[in-house]
């Protein structure tokens, strides 16, 4: 499904509405078509909070991407529900500007929702997570970034790793979600030429993560990168076990997925 592969794609494209308008004194109307897609980006960002701190939102530093139990359906239903207030507002809205971001919003919503069902029925979930965790790093210690932000990314990572009480590593969801669509002979892994270069590559990014923190001012984070360490080692062992025997060795995607 699409949110195993791509957690920031729909935010992205809902942020469009709302960085894209100018700065200027605004209309009344966009006050309305505003929070209208503050409902859409709620949902999303309590999906992929790394994404939304790193494009503005507020309160997001610390958390990261919820791929536990039951997230598609979660995050299905959340859009449903959304789309459904997104209808019933066009019976009664008369401004056409908003009416226009309300059609917006739910053909967004909708789109999501086939990709997703069309990933669901094709393809293996497969979470290229050292690259993600790299980026929800990145995306908090950079010279662009306030420093009294930095030590969010500490919080983010001991998360990450199952080190923050209360979270379970979230490797261990990613295999879990693999392991299931491992066991329908139908459905297709990634393209092998990719799934080789990204296990090659991922302990690059824990290399990555450690020259973040080591050239920034937080200070213990040593042993949570030392855990993401070992934590992706075992990962690229189990996915080169696992999941490497079933990677596809044709690049095409099913013609369903094309459409």
């Amino acid at each position: 499904m699409r949110i195993a592969r791509s957690l920031v794609a729909p935010l992205a494209a809902v942020l469009g509405l709302a960085l894209a308008l100018p700065a200027v004194a605004a209309p009344d109307w966009v006050a309305g078509s505003d929070a209208w897609t503050a409902k859409r980006l709620e949902i999303d960002a309590a999906f992929a909070p790394e994404f939304a701190a790193e494009v503005g939102l507020e309160g997001y530093d610390g958390k990261i991407m919820d791929i536990r139990p039951d997230f598609k359906d979660r995050y299905a239903a959340a859009l449903r529900e959304v789309t459904a207030q997104y209808r019933k507002a066009l019976e009664t809205e008369k401004n056409p500007n908003v009416r226009q971001d309300l059609r917006i919003l739910i053909t967004s919503a909708e789109d999501e929702l086939e990709t997703q069902a069309l990933y669901e029925a094709h393809m293996i979930d497969y979470f290229n997570l050292p690259q993600s965790i790299f980026g929800g790093i990145q995306s908090l210690i950079n010279p662009q970034v306030d420093a009294a932000r930095h030590p969010a990314a500490l919080v983010r990572l001991q998360k990450y790793t199952g080190l923050a009480e209360g979270f379970t590593p979230i490797f261990e969801y990613a295999k879990r979600e693999t392991a299931k669509d491992l066991e329908d002979a139908k459905l297709l892994g990634p393209y092998v030429k990719e799934l080789e270069k990204d296990l090659d590559n991922m302990p690059r990014f824990v290399d990555g993560v450690r020259e973040l923190f080591a050239n920034s001012s937080v200070e213990g984070w040593e042993p949570a990168v030392a855990e993401l360490e070992k934590q992706v080692n075992d990962y690229a062992g189990w996915l080169r076990e696992n999941l490497l025997p079933r990677a596809r060795k044709n690049f095409v995607l099913p013609p369903e997925i094309y459409a």
